[in-house]
């Protein structure tokens, strides 16, 4: 359990009710993670596949869409972030059913469009809903698809389906604001923290040049040259690589009088990705301060670099876009100018590359651009990024040209979805790297910890920074080894060794035992003995040795020739105790003061917030838990006196308890953890945990549920094509310009 006990199954990062947790219940969670990140990236190409389709993409337009979707950068580097993985996949799925809606009237689909949406937000990941909801209202207010509904029912439609999507997500929505309320995320990120992760300027070629800031797959820290551009020294999003061969289709997609689109939302869809890019320069942009500002509400999400999402999504579908055009006296101007393009680029970029091999002028350039001269070899790297590029853009804006100067056939159609998987492929086959099962074997160090912890739990000291590894390659993976083989910060506990005082790295742990172990890590090893004991740690795993007393060694392992990793058992730490004497403090942070203040109290006594101390006491008495989950626990007390039953768990909303049957409050204790006040005799306690907001969520949810099946069941068609129009065709600007009220044309780019 992590954090010391911190009930998570109903927090956002969890997904309880999402699809993606489906496969945690029948398989391991190796394979069960594995099934999850490829089914994902896979879900994702075939969505955007079926969105190209519906929009009357050719079938390798389609295949440029899904593609760019689940393959560029962004795609491929959300595998190593699990929730922004999570919501991608039903973007393109609910803005599907949503033209399915626009192209027929039938109310089906606005089912079909709310349950999609409603899936981000049920895998929390709510930059993929704002996104997904982003683009159903530019849909909706768009040139009609299909049956040309009227705007007001377009609009009526979208507002029913987000509206639908949102309280049908309730069940998970309303318990996971309850977490946030309780964490730091509840009164919002300071400027800074949010904008942790903003993009640098200095980055964006990487939109061009595939690894252009290094490799990310290397254990060396130095082959990464661009840790002086990223925040952290290694960047969050891995690459924002959007395709060399791509780039060109999404502007011909964006611009071209032949594009499939209507100019409309093809100009909208390319200044959706210029504000996204502009956005996700976070605090390198004024305006974005200024906007968080304003709107308050943006500081409950992290990091501007999600706003790629957006980039992807839009890019995916002009970029398909550009596979679409037709020959026409324009379109010869278009393709000149198209095979110039490229030929300027090509020379630009070997011109570069040339420039890069150069020792002295390479030098300076790579000290200009990345803060620090790069070695001769890593500058063949770089040149081998821009030859890259070069490549595949000439291939594209060729294939470009020839289909603007001559008659539109399907192989040039083809071939550009071949260059631009090659491209997309190749640019990603080291991004994220593999490893083999027996990385996931239980260490060593894991029984010998677990052996020492029995019932209490572990706190294990973070690694000193530079961490210094010695291995045989300078593969990744070595690194992931390590910190298995040495339990580094939270993989004990996927080992059934219950951990405590963790870094709290999403912001959603409870504020009152992050601000415990913030001030808990600045105090001296004897001041933390009597945090340590009211946590229930029995055990501490360091690089550090301690010689205050409480701590008994119990072995050291030697990691590298200078650095040991010391493992100390602490007596005293229970899961559970009685205690018959409160010390009162005004406030938690009175209590953390009160609890770290280095004073010896006895194991009777507790810390209590704004409870009078009781008089007297009593010695002895005893607490004993006889069985302990996430969410509910049951314990005898046997008190020779009034006091209170003590639990190293920590306190948050949501926890209630009863003794012999009869409700009891449950209160804070020593700054972080929770205490059940009990009479004098023998009694049974029992505690459960039930997320703030369930009761509505799920109300909420059962609520949704009725108008949707509804939809489904009475489901009917809104004002039917006149004259017997083609469903699922889309007028080209041109067409949908000189033709406008009129049916819309039959036929698509395969027709």
């Amino acid at each position: 359990m992590l954090h010391g006990g911190v009930p998570g199954a109903f927090g956002p990062q969890v997904g309880l009710f999402s699809p993606a947790f489906l496969p945690f219940l029948i398989v391991g969670p190796v394979t069960a993670l594995n099934v999850v990140l490829v089914g994902w990236v896979l879900g994702g190409a075939l969505t955007a596949f079926h969105l190209g389709r519906r929009l009357g993409l050719s079938s390798a337009g389609a295949v440029v869409c899904g593609m760019t979707f689940a393959l560029a950068g962004y795609g491929l580097s959300a595998v190593n972030l699990h929730q922004p993985l999570m919501g991608l996949p039903w973007i393109p799925l609910a803005v599907s059913a949503f033209l399915g809606y626009l192209q027929t009237g039938r109310t089906r689909w606005i089912a079909a469009t709310s349950l999609a949406a409603a899936m981000p937000l049920l895998a929390g990941s709510p930059e993929a809903a704002l996104v997904l909801h982003l683009l159903l209202w530019l849909f909706a207010m768009s040139p009609p698809f299909g049956v040309p509904l009227a705007r007001s029912r377009r609009v009526a439609g979208a507002a029913l389906a987000l509206a639908l999507s949102v309280a049908l997500s309730g069940v998970q929505l309303l318990p996971s604001i309850g977490v946030l309320r309780d964490s730091e995320r509840g009164s919002g990120f300071s400027f800074s923290s949010f904008a942790w992760n903003s993009v640098d300027p200095r980055r964006l070629p990487e939109l061009m040049l595939p690894g252009v800031l290094g490799p990310t797959d290397t254990l060396n820290d130095a082959d990464y040259w661009g840790r002086r551009i990223v925040d952290g020294g290694y960047p969050f999003v891995l690459s924002l690589y959007l395709g060399a061969s791509v780039l060109p289709l999404i502007l011909v997609g964006a611009f071209s009088s032949r594009s499939a689109f209507p100019r409309g939302l093809r100009l909208s869809l390319f200044s959706l990705i210029v504000a996204a890019l502009l956005f996700s320069l976070g605090r390198h942009l004024p305006f974005v301060e200024y906007a968080v500002r304003l709107g308050p509400a943006i500081r409950l999400l992290r990091y501007p670099v999600k706003a790629c999402t957006l980039v992807i999504s839009c890019a995916a579908l002009l970029g398909a876009a550009g596979t679409q055009v037709r020959s026409s006296v324009e379109g010869r101007r278009q393709g000149l100018a198209a095979a110039a393009v490229g030929g300027f680029g090509f020379a630009l970029m070997l011109g570069l590359a040339l420039a890069l091999l150069l020792a002295r002028g390479g030098a300076r350039a790579t000290q200009a651009w990345f803060g620090l001269a790069l070695s001769s070899t890593q500058r063949l790297a770089l040149a081998g990024s821009f030859l890259h590029a070069a490549f595949f853009s000439v291939l594209a804006c060729a294939l470009l040209a020839y289909s603007f100067l001559r008659h539109t056939r399907a192989w040039v159609a083809w071939a550009l979805a071949l260059v631009a998987a090659a491209d997309l492929t190749i640019a990603g086959t080291r991004l994220n790297p593999t490893a083999p099962r027996s990385l996931f074997s239980r260490p060593q160090l894991a029984n010998t910890v677990a052996a020492v912890v029995g019932e209490g739990r572990l706190f294990r000291d973070r690694d000193p920074i530079p961490f210094t590894l010695r291995a045989p390659s300078n593969e990744i993976v070595h690194l992931a080894h390590a910190r298995i083989s040495l339990l580094s910060d939270y993989v004990a506990a996927g080992y059934g060794i219950p951990v405590t005082f963790n870094a709290d790295y999403d912001s959603l742990a409870p504020a009152r035992i992050v601000a415990l172990g913030d001030r808990l890590r600045r105090a001296s090893w004897g001041e933390r003995l009597a945090a340590f004991r009211a946590a229930g740690v029995t055990a501490v795993l360091t690089w550090e040795r301690i010689s205050a007393p409480g701590y008994l060694p119990q072995g050291e392992w030697k990691w590298q020739p200078s650095a040991l990793l010391r493992l100390y058992a602490i007596s005293g730490g229970s899961p559970a105790r009685f205690a018959s004497r409160a010390v009162m403090a005004r406030d938690a942070a009175e209590a953390r003061d009160l609890l770290l203040s280095g004073v010896d109290r006895p194991v009777s006594s507790v810390i209590l917030e704004g409870v009078p101390p009781a008089r007297g006491g009593c010695n002895g008495g005893k607490v004993v838990v006889e069985s302990s989950t996430p969410d509910v626990l049951h314990a005898e007390v046997t008190a020779p006196c009034p006091g209170w039953a003590v639990f190293a768990e920590v306190f948050a909303a949501g926890w209630s308890a009863t003794v012999d049957g009869v409700a009891a409050p449950v209160i804070p204790a020593d700054a972080a953890f929770r205490a059940v006040q009990v009479p004098r005799g023998l009694h049974r306690i029992e505690m459960r945990y039930r997320p703030p907001g369930l009761d509505c969520g799920l109300a909420l949810s059962a609520l949704a549920a009725v108008p949707l099946l509804g939809l489904c069941v009475r489901s009917r068609q809104l004002n039917p094509p006149a004259g017997g129009g083609h469903v699922g065709s889309v007028l080209s600007s041109a067409e949908y310009d000189s033709a406008r009220g009129a049916s819309p044309l039959v036929g698509g780019p395969d027709s």
